[in-house]
Order: structure tokens, then C-alpha cells, then sequence
């Protein structure tokens, strides 16, 4: 944004010498090209930022699903009781409903 702005002060501070230079064009070129590298470094951040919520939300996922996979295995081979599986998962929501409030 700051290239914008810079572009935009010299165009307007300066009309005398863009006229007696005739170099509208030049200044209009400059302004969309700033324009144009301001609107991709935009596009980009949102791009990022609306990727990075459903990844982490991935990764949350697998790792819940490994950890209750494990508690599973551990309550079929009998050593958990039905209690301990119990809170075991009441524990991992809790967790769960923790992280999505940060």
C-alpha cells in the first residue's frame, strides 16, 4: 500500500512537471503496475489465510482420530475399563472444545 501512496503523491505534487514531460502515460502505467503487484499481494494473503483454517482442522482431526484409535484398541484388549474409556473420550472433547475457543 505504501507504493501506492508514493506513486499517487508524485503524480499529484508534481502536475507541472508531468505536464511539461508529457508523461501521463508513464504515470498512469506506474500507478496500475502498483496497483496491479498491490492487488496479487492481497490475493495471496487471503489465499493463505482461507487455506490455513481447514489444514490445522486436518491435522486436529488425524491426530483425535489416532488418539481415540488407540484408546479403542486399549479397551477391546480389556485394559481399560468401560469408566476409564468413558472419560477418556469426555476428556478428549473437552480438549477438542477447548481448542476452538483459542
Amino acid at each position: 500500500m505504501g507504493d501506492v501512496t508514493r506513486v499517487a503523491k508524485e503524480a499529484i505534487e508534481a502536475p507541472r512537471v508531468v505536464r511539461v514531460f508529457n508523461a501521463q502515460g508513464y504515470e498512469a502505467a506506474q500507478f496500475e503496475q502498483v496497483i496491479e503487484h498491490n492487488r496479487r499481494s492481497y490475493m495471496k494473503l487471503m489465499f493463505t489465510k482461507s487455506l490455513s483454517n481447514p489444514v490445522v482442522q486436518t491435522i486436529t482431526a488425524i491426530g483425535l482420530a489416532a488418539v481415540l484409535y488407540l484408546a479403542t484398541v486399549e479397551a477391546i484388549r480389556g485394559t481399560m475399563s468401560v469408566g476409564e474409556f468413558t472419560s477418556f473420550i469426555a476428556a478428549l472433547i473437552l480438549v477438542t472444545a477447548r481448542c476452538e475457543g483459542w
